[in-house]
């Protein structure tokens, strides 16, 4: 075999290994715009949703069952500017946030100020 064949034939799983791998990248994650559904807190659920693209995106939080009594908050990822939140204007009212020109296609959401943060 001629050492221009062995080159060749070498260098193609890295090629193969290269384009494979790219394609696992830029992959959308697993929860974004769209990934509705209850979220169980210890005290209740709330219920996270969101829509939209990076043009315009919204999310909500709502209460969904329970007795949790805590302000609830809605964000968005606000392309160069981070996460922009909304809260809830009483206890367990519903939180809603509408931005355009996103940095990314995921709700944020929490049952309360020092929740941890579910993603939609």
């Amino acid at each position: 075999m001629s050492t221009f064949l062995r080159r060749i034939v070498a260098v193609l799983p890295v090629t193969a290994l290269v384009i494979g791998g790219s394609v696992l990248v830029h992959a959308d994650p697993a929860e974004a715009f769209g990934y509705n559904r209850a979220v169980q807190r210890t005290c209740g659920s709330n219920w996270v949703s969101s829509s939209g693209s990076l043009s315009s995106g919204t999310a909500t939080t709502s209460q969904y069952s329970g007795s949790c009594k805590d302000v609830l908050y809605a964000g968005l990822n606000k392309e160069g500017h981070g996460v922009q939140w909304a809260a809830g204007v009483a206890v367990n009212s519903l939180a809603k946030i509408d931005r355009t020109q996103l940095g990314d296609t995921t709700g944020r959401h929490k049952g309360c100020q020092s929740c941890a943060v579910t993603l939609s």
